[in-house]
């Protein structure tokens, strides 16, 4: 997950909450708490920040007939940059995750209080304006925004 949490801390957050409250343990499934999945690899490795980590399902979705999925398309497209450009042509572009797009695009269904003065476009800014607080995009030649859709 890319919000701040692991798997594994999320599993253990829930598993917590289950055990605080032991007539909700009844009505859950024990297949929710599978196994954690099996890390294969974090590109770029650390100590580089941002590592994207790969799991043995990520992977899955390379066989033949699967969808990719958010984590295996930003990989490739930051191996892309990091791996294949030359130093100085690597920082002429910027690559947002694929789930960029989706905060930026998603669906209101309820406002937040003092926010119902914003256009759209303020308030879609609004949920993605710390995705660029460390970069500057106009100092970029090119700016991907991968689009991951069914």
């Amino acid at each position: 997950m890319s919000f701040g949490y692991t798997c594994d801390q999320v599993i253990i957050e829930l598993m917590k909450l289950m055990n605080s409250n032991e007539s909700s343990n009844k009505k859950m499934s024990k297949e929710l708490f599978s196994p954690p999945l099996c890390r294969l690899v974090v590109y770029p490795p650390p100590p580089a920040k941002g590592g994207i980590t790969i799991t043995e399902e990520d992977l899955s979705c390379l066989e033949e007939g699967e969808f990719l999925n958010d984590v295996i398309i930003d990989f490739y497209l930051r191996y892309l940059v990091c791996e294949e450009l030359e130093k100085e042509h690597a920082s002429k572009y910027h690559v947002f995750s694929s789930f960029f797009f989706k905060c930026l695009t998603q669906k209101d269904h309820s406002r937040l209080p003092g926010t119902t003065r914003l256009s759209i476009q303020e308030h879609r800014h609004s949920r993605v304006k710390t995705w660029t607080r460390m970069i500057n995009l106009f100092d970029k030649d090119f700016i991907f925004v991968p689009m991951n859709q069914i």
